[in-house]
């Protein structure tokens, strides 16, 4: 009998939610290792798994897994407190002992105080060598301090001769005393060596590098510039991501931090070339760029939605329960329509 994806993908979704992460692992592969040549690839399309994760689970099944109670392997997850704090149970027993009851031979022990009070008193355990490492950082801190000052008052007095200059860089939004010092300090307070703002944000390593070949240009990642501006006109942008839409610039940053269509958005995303077009999916917002046009859709509900993972993007998400679904539903709506309600709030400042 012929095995079909479709049906792989029904017989997942049937049986993986009532298995445990190791049960699911050693099924799909066992079904890798049935199918043979092209059944790791078969496998992760239709499970919803990683192909590494399917190649590990055929490993498994080929060695022979022995019959165990475990999910995990030993050793996974976090290691546990007495192995990082030897410790540990001594100043726990020495808590304990002055309202303990019973036989002290007993593993069982009885004692008046909660647990609660027990791990507060764990959690301020401070000794003798913790003063004294204490005590060291705290005068280094003052040093370094000290010195931070000094290289301040050096600063200032180096900067006085483009005083005006840094005044006039401090009505930018987001540009403080310390960021307008560097501006003129990298830049030498000449503007005449840049022909316009995007040649200077190009210099600052601020704007994307681009790669041309053949008349046709092509993102290229990440510009090198000066480092030590960049870093300043960073800060600065994140301080006026935080002014809440209190001028023009923090009115974009939101603009552009909660657009879904906004490359700058972390939404539930999707993406997938086809010989014909490329679709996108973010949010609930569906795009399909083709050669001549472009077609945008939104996905009003979730069956709308989980039918579009299933059918464009091959995500079917078969271990997925309908709890699972639905908040994830909820969320990409939610994000939508606190897109629209900022929206909304806009248009009426603006009217």
């Amino acid at each position: 009998m012929e095995v079909t994806e479709s049906g792989l993908q029904e017989m997942f979704a049937a049986v993986l939610p009532l298995l445990d992460e190791r049960q699911r692992r050693l099924l799909a592969g066992a079904q890798a290792r049935a199918l043979g040549h092209g059944g790791i690839g078969m496998v992760a399309r239709t499970a919803g798994m990683s192909r590494t994760t399917v190649s590990a689970a055929l490993a498994e099944v080929r060695e022979g897994p022995a019959p165990s109670g475990r999910v995990r392997a030993p050793g996974a997850g976090r290691p546990s407190l007495i192995s990082r704090d030897p410790e540990l149970l001594e100043r726990l027993d020495a808590l304990v002992e002055p309202g303990s009851r019973g036989d002290p031979m007993c593993p069982l022990r009885w004692t008046s105080k909660s647990t609660s009070h027990l791990a507060q008193a764990l959690t301020g355990h401070f000794d003798a060598n913790h003063a004294r490492l204490a005590r060291s950082m705290l005068v280094r801190l003052n040093l370094v301090e000290q010195a931070m000052a000094e290289l301040d008052g050096v600063i200032a007095d180096a900067c006085r001769p483009w005083q005006h200059q840094i005044e006039l860089l401090q009505t930018i939004p987001g540009v403080g005393p310390k960021v307008a010092e560097v501006f003129i300090a990298e830049t030498g307070g000449d503007m005449s060596r840049f022909p316009t703002a995007a040649h200077l944000a190009a210099w600052a390593g601020l704007a994307p590098a681009m790669k041309e070949s053949a008349g046709r240009q092509s993102p290229a990642g990440k510009r090198y510039g000066n480092k030590w501006l960049t870093a300043m006109l960073v800060e600065a942008a994140g301080s006026v991501g935080r002014m809440h839409g209190k001028n023009y610039l923090a009115a974009q940053h939101a603009r552009l931090s909660t657009d879904p269509t906004s490359p700058f958005v972390r939404l539930a995303s999707a993406f997938r070339r086809t010989p014909k077009s490329v679709v996108v999916l973010r949010s609930v917002g569906l795009s399909e760029t083709f050669a001549d046009r472009v077609d945008n859709t939104l996905l009003e509900n979730p069956t709308d939605y989980f039918s579009a993972l299933a059918d464009l993007f091959h995500l079917p998400l078969p271990h997925y329960s309908a709890s699972d679904r639905d908040q994830l539903w909820r969320r990409v709506w939610s994000q939508y329509e606190d897109f629209l309600g900022r929206q909304r709030e806009e248009d009426a400042r603006e009217d």
